[in-house]
């Protein structure tokens, strides 16, 4: 049955149910609700009260990043690259090459120039073979 103003009674919450109080002691146990804001400390595994957590110190929050994206890097044969040295060496042994190597309108160039020496190609073909037809 509805409960508060729709039958004119006082608007009071809810009564609490046996199932209700039992779901209460098995998430809380008998200790007192602690209200306020937790923070989850990996270090402690626990949840540490949010004005006494300290965060850790991180190198990645420095505001001068050097090279740090490199640590721990494997190329995809499994050969560590984990430095800007070693990330040129791999490149350049294996003749790779990173995207920011070629500026803007450098693919659209190179298909342009391959369809140009396609042409001329096809061009010198064509007259080999009408200069051994013409051929006595």
């Amino acid at each position: 049955m509805s409960r508060g103003m729709v039958n004119g009674e006082a608007i009071v919450s809810q009564a609490g149910s046996d199932e209700f109080r039992e779901g209460y002691e098995r998430t809380f146990g008998d200790k007192p609700v602690q209200r306020g804001r937790w923070i989850w400390d990996a270090r402690a595994g626990r949840l540490v009260d949010a004005d006494s957590y300290v965060p850790p110190e991180e190198a990645k929050s420095a505001p001068i990043m050097m090279d740090r994206f490199y640590e721990g890097v494997r190329a995809t044969d499994g050969t560590d690259i984990g430095s800007r040295r070693k990330h040129r060496a791999y490149m350049k042994a294996h003749g790779l090459a990173t995207m920011d190597d070629f500026g803007p309108g450098y693919f659209t160039r190179v298909k342009r120039e391959r369809e140009v020496a396609a042409k001329r190609e096809r061009r010198e073909v064509i007259a080999r073979k009408m200069y051994e037809i013409d051929k006595p």
